[in-house]
């Protein structure tokens, strides 16, 4: 709860709306047969509550009255079918002991041996797993996401688990990697620093402010800075970067992230890819009184030979080549100067393969690893690289369990995931 906040839809309900949303995905993820369990197992604690006197005369009572039955409604209803009118557990009671003098009491063993016997889930009205009505699929819709505070975490957040937001807030966070899979309508960056922040579909405004050495991908209408220094923003805009404040050594380059879900998210947000990307890059607005002015001082386009790809971080299974083709737009200078670098480390690889005896080669790769364990160490990231390898591992684990729930009820049970 620290770390990410729903407001206003939140689990604490804090408006109608939210309460409406939450309730509805709540009550399709019920599992009756635990809760009638819960129910049946605990009973006699239930009835022996609500026939305590408080006042100590009677603290260890046998038999229930009707008028301490009716306590038991808060819990339980009654009802001779889902169809027909509802009554309370005390009339259910006289009705089926039509003998028992409720006035007196019951036997509280009696009473709960009925009610067990009778116990059973209201599917009509509260449709749960078992239930044969469809589950709704649409994942939930949340007003307001804040990711707040966060330091040296990957936070990677998708539409099914998130769905789509109308803001989205990051601040205060420091050596974090956060990577949102959704449809957005407005993001609010503030006091970030040594962050990578990735963003394929905001369908208005990107503000970043107050925030050092971070890096923002996305696709927006617009994207503005205000007091940032040596921010790198990588985007695909319509309008051009709008820059104020005391803001300084500003990077712009086209946007570079491959996400094998874009395309959809794009769709959803009413984007494109902008095909005339270096029109709106090369003349960005800068506010009178920004570091005195001098666009040249506060903004400068991206040398296209330090331009590289980047990839949405991928916890679930391998995209296809299909689903990971995922073209991206680039002007020629950028395209050219990638598709070198691509060529040279192909060139770099094949004549390493070729020149290299097998022992050779297994020293090369084992100082390769060496030196990624240590480049990860150094930059801060191998944390980064462990949660995400922790979290890809709790999706399998949860995916191999919902398959094994479809399995025949006869069918022995799938040995847990290593």
């Amino acid at each position: 709860e620290g770390m990410f906040s729903h407001s206003p839809s939140s689990p604490r309900l804090q408006s109608p709306r939210g309460k409406q949303r939450y309730e509805v995905n709540a009550t399709t993820s019920r599992d009756p047969k635990h809760i009638l369990e819960f129910v049946g197992q605990r009973l006699n604690l239930f009835i022996k509550a609500i026939t305590r006197d408080f006042s100590g005369a009677r603290p260890d009572a046998t038999v229930v009255t009707g008028e301490c039955l009716q306590f038991l409604d808060v819990l339980l209803t009654a009802s001779e079918s889902t169809a027909a009118p509802k009554m309370s557990v005390r009339d259910a009671c006289q009705k089926s002991h039509p003998d028992a003098n409720l006035k007196e009491g019951i036997a509280i063993d009696k009473v709960s041996q009925w009610i067990k016997s009778h116990l059973a889930w209201n599917d009509k009205l509260y449709p749960g797993w078992e239930s044969k009505q469809p589950i709704p699929k649409t994942p939930p819709t949340f007003a307001r996401l804040v990711v707040n505070r966060t330091t040296g975490h990957l936070v990677v957040l998708e539409r099914d688990v998130i769905g789509d937001l109308t803001s989205l807030h990051i601040h205060g966070c420091i050596h974090s990697t956060i990577s949102i899979g959704a449809s957005v309508e407005t993001v609010h960056i503030s006091n970030c620093e040594d962050c990578q922040i990735i963003l394929p579909a905001v369908s208005r405004v990107v503000t970043v402010t107050h925030s050092v050495r971070i890096n923002v991908h996305t696709v927006a209408k617009t994207l503005r800075c205000e007091s940032c220094t040596e921010c790198v923003v990588y985007v695909s805009l319509t309008t051009p970067v709008i820059v104020s404040g005391d803001s300084r050594g500003l990077l712009v380059a086209p946007y570079n992230v491959r996400y094998s879900k874009h395309k959809d998210l794009l769709e959803t947000a009413g984007l494109t890819l902008n095909k005339h990307a270096v029109e709106v890059l090369v003349n960005p607005i800068v506010a009178r009184g920004s570091s005195g002015g001098d666009p040249g001082a506060i903004i400068h386009l991206m040398n296209p030979e330090r331009f590289q790809l980047t990839r949405f971080p991928n916890l679930g299974p391998e995209p296809t080549p299909d689903e990971d083709k995922n073209e991206l737009v680039l002007p020629e200078l950028y395209a050219t100067a990638l598709s070198k670098h691509q060529e040279t480390y192909e060139d770099l690889m094949q004549e390493a393969l070729r020149v290299l005896d097998p022992s050779g080669r297994n020293n090369v790769m084992t100082a390769l690893q060496a030196e990624f364990n240590a480049f990860l160490q150094r930059s801060g990231k191998d944390k980064m690289v462990l949660e995400m390898a922790k979290m890809a591992h709790q999706r399998s684990t949860a995916g191999a369990a919902g398959d094994g729930d479809k399995k025949d009820a006869g069918a022995a049970p799938a040995a847990p995931a290593p």
